[in-house]
């Protein structure tokens, strides 16, 4: 008992540092000349980050120190395109870049080369907006203009799976890193999901403005979506039935000034969205709250050059230590202010003196503790039970209505 109050303590120490703000500091921009960045991506090593924008530039960076020049490096596409979205296959050698005029680069890690992907005759000079790999990286799912959603994998190379029913733009597609299910967003015709026998399946919600998604957490079997008006949703997913999953009814976030652009992830699966102007705020899943992390005034103040900015991509350990990258590609690095860390310190140290007085260190404990073990992976455990009691609750809910109807 006095182990889990321990873990209680550090955990309420960790939790009331989580909810203040960070500060940002630019660490200017990776190229002299400004640039027109559309999209970036992280491998999944965590260790490099693609940035891809107009004019078919592309560069590659260092995620843990971006103006580290000697890892910076300047792609050579060959394509006076623009490019839209990058994506990383699964084993994080390589990446496809995808763009307009139905332009599909593939990055090799071994040489940095950059070639043309033999097959993209087939999409017809679509101009590609959203590219991503499956979990298991047998197969890529590419969205572009006029509601066109195709696959890609080595064997058959490109398809056209389906098109929306008003032919409007796709904005975003997600695949789920568990589950071979990927979700697509558009501007007029909702929300689909691709199930993992490529079959795409329309979930409804058209009177919103969809504008990207994210599956960031492995262990729960949902997906949050955004659109405009500062609109948000979680897409509970079924993987055994994708056409079944539900959408909850979205929120509106208020009291804020702006609109969202995007919707980014940390290693720790937390989520975060970025706005313009320039600012960010956390996004729970579990709790379904949101809460704000970094305002637009506070970067006014610290970098009136960055606050004219807007973000493309934001990464990092979690919502309190990371990167953002800008369009003109502006790179900024945020960690909180240090009289929180000071004083996160000063409460780790008071908690670390109250487990050395009887002779136990917390760590060593807890390794060979049994029931602290069974307690954390009973806590992972509570998050997938939650999220498929919400599903179930929902189902009742739309039966229920079904009824009344």
């Amino acid at each position: 008992m006095a182990a889990i109050a321990t873990i209680a303590i550090l955990m309420a120490t960790i939790a009331s540092a989580a909810s203040s703000t960070v500060i940002i500091e630019s660490e200017g921009r990776v190229q002299e000349q400004a640039l027109a960045l559309r999209a970036a991506e992280v491998n999944p090593q965590n260790d490099r980050i693609i940035a891809v924008g107009e004019e078919g530039y592309a560069i590659l960076l260092s995620s843990n120190n971006p103006t580290d020049s000697t890892i910076m490096r300047v792609l050579s596409t060959e394509y006076n395109v623009t490019l839209n979205s990058v994506s990383w296959h699964s084993g994080g050698r390589t990446a496809f870049l995808a763009g307009d005029s139905g332009i599909v680069l593939r990055y090799a890690e071994s040489d940095h080369g950059v070639e043309l992907v033999e097959g993209t005759g087939a999409l017809e000079s679509t101009d590609i907006n959203a590219i991503s790999w499956r979990n298991n990286g047998d197969r890529a799912y590419l969205g572009g203009e006029d509601g066109r959603i195709y696959s890609y994998d080595a064997e058959n190379g490109f398809q056209l799976l389906d098109t929306a029913q008003s032919g409007s733009d796709i904005t975003s597609i997600s695949c789920h890193r568990h589950h071979s299910l990927c979700i697509v967003t558009t501007i007029e015709d909702g929300v689909a999901i691709i199930d993992r026998d490529s079959q795409v399946h329309w979930l409804g919600k058209t009177d919103n403005t969809w504008l990207d998604s994210i599956c960031s957490d492995e262990d729960v079997n949902e997906c949050i979506i955004i659109a405009s008006g500062r609109r948000i949703s979680a897409l509970l997913l079924k993987p055994d039935d994708a056409g079944s999953s539900i959408i909850e009814e979205e929120e509106v976030i208020g009291e804020l000034s702006g609109e969202f652009i995007g919707i980014s992830g940390f290693r720790d699966n937390s989520v975060v969205i970025f706005m313009a102007p320039y600012s960010i705020i956390q996004y729970d899943l579990d709790s379904r709250q949101s809460y704000r992390m970094l305002e637009h005034e506070d970067v006014k103040d610290a970098e009136l050059a960055l606050s004219s900015t807007n973000i493309i991509h934001i990464w990092g350990e979690d919502d309190r230590n990371g990167h953002t990258i800008s369009s003109d590609g502006t790179v900024a690095e945020f960690s909180p202010p240090l009289s929180q860390e000071s004083d996160l310190m000063t409460k780790g140290m008071i908690v670390l003196v109250a487990i050395a007085v009887p002779g136990s260190i917390f760590g060593l404990f807890f390794m060979n503790s049994k029931t602290l073990q069974g307690w954390y992976y009973s806590r992972r455990n509570a998050k997938r039970q939650k999220a498929n009691d919400r599903a179930k609750q929902l189902e009742k809910k739309q039966a229920s209505d079904k009824k009344k109807q």
